[in-house]
C-alpha cells in the first residue's frame, strides 16, 4: 500500500485558523538524524542475512481481502486483522481459527477499527467502533467479556477512538487523534487515554500539539511492548511498557522538518492533504516497527516521495531507500519479531526477468531475485516474507 494513498483515506476535516503551540522538549534514549546516519541503499545483497516465506493458507474461514493490522505472539504464530475479521495463522501460515465474528450480539463486534494482545499474550483486546472493547481467549477464540469505556462529562470529546494497547492489570490504552473541533487548541486535548479493566479513566498522555492523521499511529514491538508514531508536531517515537508511556526514539531530520502548523487550511475547506504530503519537509514517520537489533519507519519526504529506512540503534547507522511512485505495489514491513520483519506480499502478477530486473523497487526487487515467490498457482492468500537485516 502506497503512503500518501493510506492518507488520502482519511476523513475531510473542516479546520480554519489554529494557533501554534510551542514545541515541548522531551528527551529520548535514542536520537537518530536519518539524513546523515543512513546510507541511500540501491543493492540489498549485503544488509540481508536470510528471507523466509510464509503461505497463508486458504480456506473459507480464512480468505484474506485487506490486512489491516498484524500482531505476532509469544510463539510466533501470525494475527491478521482482516477488513471481516480476527485470523490465526501459525507461523507456518497453517490457519488456525477465526476469533469472533460481525453481528450486534454481545459477543460479536459491528466493525473492528483496531486488536492488540494483552500484556500476557494470553487475550486479544479487539476496538469495535462503537468504542466497546470485546476481550477474546488467544488460544482458543472464545468470548471472554465486553467492556464499555466510562468517561467523564468534561471528556465527551473523545469520540472516536481509533487504537487500541494494553495496560497492566489486563487493562488497556485508547487513542483519539482529535477533538471534535480539531481547530480548538484553547483547551489541552491528551490524545492517549488509560483505563483499568473495567472501563473506568485512569490517566491521559501526549498532549496534542498539532492536527493528527489517523493513520497507522500503534504499531507493536517485538517484546509485545507496543509503539506510538511521531505526532504532528513532535518528532520522538513512544512506547508503552505496562502502564509507562515512555520516549524511546528520537527522529530527527533537523530543519528539514516540516515545523508545526506549516500547512495552514483554508476557510470552509478540508484539511489540504495534498499541499502537506507535497511540502519540501520531511513528514509523518510512520510505520513503526522494531527487532531486537534495528529499528524500521517510512516517511513522505518533499514531492511526497516515500522513503524508507533501517536502523542499528545500538551504532547509530542505517540504511535507507526511495520507493519509485510510478510502481504500484510497494513493499513495506507490517509487524516484527526479535529476529525478523514480516513484509505483506499480495502482488499476483507474474513478472518476466527482464521486468525484474528493470524494477525500481530495491527491496523488492532483491525479494523476487532471490525468492521462488508465486502467488498464481492457486494461492488466494497474500504472502508472508520475512526478513533478516545485517548492518
Amino acid at each position: 500500500m502506497k503512503l500518501i494513498s493510506t492518507i488520502t483515506i482519511i476523513i475531510i476535516f473542516i479546520i480554519y485558523g489554529c494557533k501554534s503551540t510551542p514545541l515541548k522538549v522531551i528527551s529520548s534514549p535514542n536520537t537518530i538524524i536519518p539524513l546523515e546516519q543512513a546510507i541511500v541503499v540501491n543493492d540489498f545483497s549485503e544488509y540481508i542475512d536470510s528471507m523466509a516465506i510464509v503461505y497463508l493458507e486458504v480456506t473459507p474461514e480464512s480468505f484474506i481481502t485487506y490486512i489491516k493490522k498484524i500482531l505476532i505472539t509469544k510463539n510466533k504464530d501470525i494475527i491478521i486483522l482482516n477488513s471481516t475479521g480476527i485470523l490465526v495463522f501459525d507461523h507456518y501460515g497453517k490457519f488456525l481459527r477465526k476469533i469472533g465474528s460481525r453481528g450486534r450480539g454481545p459477543e460479536e463486534y459491528v466493525a473492528l477499527r483496531d486488536i492488540c494482545l494483552s500484556n500476557d499474550y494470553q487475550q486479544i483486546l479487539a476496538l469495535d467502533c462503537t468504542n466497546q472493547i470485546i476481550t477474546y481467549n488467544l488460544d482458543d477464540g472464545k468470548f471472554i467479556k465486553r467492556t464499555i469505556i466510562k468517561m467523564n462529562d468534561p471528556d465527551k470529546q473523545y469520540l472516536d477512538f481509533l487504537e487500541i494497547c494494553p495496560s497492566n492489570n489486563n487493562g488497556f490504552f485508547l487513542f483519539c487523534c482529535n477533538p471534535p473541533d480539531i481547530c480548538d487548541f484553547s483547551q489541552d486535548f491528551f490524545c492517549l487515554i488509560e483505563f483499568d479493566k473495567d472501563g473506568e479513566f485512569k490517566n491521559k498522555f501526549l498532549q496534542r500539539i498539532d492536527f493528527i492523521f489517523p493513520s497507522y499511529l500503534i504499531s507493536q514491538s517485538y517484546n509485545n511492548e507496543y509503539i506510538i508514531r511521531p505526532l504532528q508536531g513532535d518528532n520522538i517515537c513512544y512506547k508503552v511498557v505496562s502502564n509507562k508511556v515512555e520516549p524511546y526514539v528520537t527522529i530527527d531530520f533537523k530543519e528539514q522538518y516540516l515545523p508545526p502548523f506549516y500547512i495552514h487550511p483554508k476557510k470552509g475547506e478540508g484539511y489540504p492533504i495534498q499541499e502537506y504530503m507535497h511540502a519540501n519537509y520531511y513528514k509523518l514517520p510512520i510505520y513503526i516497527h522494531n527487532t531486537s537489533n534495528y529499528f524500521y519507519f517510512g516517511c513522505s519526504a518533499p514531492k511526497a516521495k516515500e522513503n524508507y529506512f533501517i536502523f542499528s540503534l545500538k551504532e547509530n547507522k542505517g540504511i535507507r531507500w526511495t520507493n519509485d511512485p510510478n510502481e504500484e505495489d510497494v513493499f513495506l514491513f507490517n509487524a516484527s519479531d526479535s529476529t525478523f520483519f514480516y513484509a505483506v506480499y499480495d502482488d499476483y502478477r507474474d513478472y518476466s526477468l527482464q521486468e525484474r530486473q528493470s524494477m525500481k523497487n530495491a527491496l523488492k526487487k532483491y525479494v523476487l531475485e532471490k525468492a521462488n515467490i508465486s502467488l498464481i498457482d492457486g494461492q488466494q492468500n497474500p504472502a508472508i516474507i520475512k526478513i533478516k537485516f545485517k548492518i
